[in-house]
């Protein structure tokens, strides 16, 4: 009790000294909160963003417990490791998925295929690698063609082929980016041919994309005056749109490029989007900060309410440790008791007891008995020579040995005795012949159980506690303490 009081405390003071620990190093620190037993994918999820390597001890561990399938914990890892500018976790998170594309349930599921091509196609275009982004994009559109085939609905057979037309696109300019140029214009021009007709408006965003996408080729290849023909058919077709946000963003690129002024407003809106950003990491720490007293002062509450109860259930031991060895106190003093008033009942002078050893080895009539008589003399034959350390000894038993009736032995334990049945007589005998050999033994519970006459151990406990309202251990343990 003791050493748990201080362990609670201890772990108060680590607790509150962990949530009060200020920012010693150069920008925000993330101080280890007791929400990363959390392990699930969702925590993992809330958090990779910005401690990365949290959300993967997160994964790890959400794995172990079985949280996460294999393939799905092995997917954020990969997710996690592409988020990063670094070369070395960029690797990683290649060769991971790489590995996912040999896991069975990735080539039984082309959905998961798809998912998994998407985090190479990322992690090529993080590394500049265009060779390597050519051959997934090139497979990712394979893919989604054939996602096409099998999906039931025409606008689910329409989305997974306008997702093809999307990657062509992208296809499309890494050949330019790999000096492919007329191939790769000539692509764009395909799938934009393919895409400008009447469809859905998943199908018009993919419109929207390309040639938006074939705007900035054009513009890096410094083909200024291909770009505003482009730009009017991207007006036009935002005719055909829902949404007015894009037909605001496409009016005001028409105008960036009839001015030439795209690189000052894009320079200006980078500089308000990295002011916004920081303000926003700020909000965030700020929050961090606030939740993580939160959690000290909900930790300190939870501790002291365990402190709480470790004291109550202190006490509570030390009440039922006193019950029991009140307890214990009567039963042994019951027992040295009847065994006091068996044998006074019992004691006779030699000679009378000569004459009822020959008088029961004479073999005569133990009908005449009555029912108090017929009790005693049972008991004497089972007391003299122990037959209840026999696990075999039963009613049956005791009839073939005394050739009565088991109505005629019933009647002699019910209306002769305080005991209900021979059996529970037998059992009697037996429980006590336990409680000595606890008391002065060292066995353990089964060699008691067995040499008291229980052939089974869990009936043997189960008497015991019905009897005496204690198990045999604590029966044990009360009297060693006593």
């Amino acid at each position: 009790m003791r050493k748990a009081f201080y362990i609670a405390i201890l772990t108060a003071v680590l607790a509150i000294a962990a949530g009060c620990t200020g920012d010693g190093g150069n920008g925000p620190k993330h101080t280890p909160q007791p929400t990363d037993t959390l392990y699930t994918e969702q925590r993992a999820l809330e958090i990779y963003g910005h401690e990365p390597e949290r959300a993967l001890l997160v994964i790890d561990s959400a794995e172990v417990v079985g949280n996460l399938t294999d393939y799905r914990a092995g997917q954020l890892r990969a997710i996690v490791y592409s988020r990063s500018m670094n070369m070395l976790r960029l690797d990683t998170a290649q060769a991971i998925c790489e590995a996912l594309l040999r896991h069975d349930s990735i080539k039984e599921d082309i959905d998961r295929h798809i998912t998994v091509i998407d985090l190479l196609i990322n992690v090529c275009r993080l590394r500049s690698d265009n060779e390597q982004l050519l051959h997934w994009a090139t497979e990712k559109a394979n893919l989604c063609r054939e996602q096409a085939k099998t999906k039931p609905t025409d606008a689910e057979r329409a989305k997974a082929e306008t997702e093809a037309l999307r990657t062509e696109v992208e296809i499309g300019i890494i050949q330019i980016q790999l000096g492919q140029r007329d191939e790769g214009l000539a692509r764009i021009n395909y799938i934009i041919d393919r895409l400008d007709r009447p469809g859905s408006v998943n199908r018009l965003d993919a419109l929207m994309i390309a040639l938006k996408r074939k705007i900035n080729a054009l513009q890096e290849l410094g083909r200024y005056a291909d770009v505003i023909p482009v730009a009017h058919l991207m007006f036009d077709r935002l005719d055909h749109f829902a949404s007015l946000d894009y037909r605001r963003r496409y009016e005001a690129l028409t105008d960036t490029l009839h001015t030439r002024l795209l690189e000052s407003k894009a320079n200006d809106y980078a500089a308000r989007y990295k002011l916004q950003e920081q303000r926003m990491e700020e909000e965030q720490l700020r929050a961090r900060n606030n939740r993580g007293r939160l959690i000290v002062v909900l930790i300190s509450i939870a501790l002291l309410l365990a402190l709480a109860a470790l004291v109550w259930y202190g006490r509570q031991q030390r009440i039922i440790s006193r019950k029991n060895r009140s307890l214990v106190d009567q039963i042994s003093e019951a027992i040295k008791y009847k065994r006091m008033y068996e044998n006074l009942k019992s004691q006779v002078t030699p000679h009378e007891e000569e004459e009822a050893i020959a008088e029961e080895s004479a073999g005569n009539s133990l009908e005449s008995l009555s029912h108090d008589q017929l009790f005693d003399h049972i008991r004497r034959i089972i007391k003299r020579e122990k037959l209840y350390l026999h696990s075999t000894l039963d009613r049956q038993a005791v009839i073939d040995h005394l050739h009565l009736s088991k109505e005629r032995i019933g009647q002699a334990f019910s209306q002769g005795s305080d005991y209900s049945s021979i059996t529970h007589f037998i059992n009697d005998c037996r429980l006590e012949h336990a409680c000595q050999l606890l008391v002065d033994t060292d066995k353990n519970i089964d060699d008691i159980a067995a040499a008291s006459g229980f052939s089974v151990r869990r009936t043997f406990s189960r008497l015991f506690k019905e009897k005496y309202g204690l198990t045999p251990s604590e029966y044990r343990e009360q009297n060693r303490q006593g």
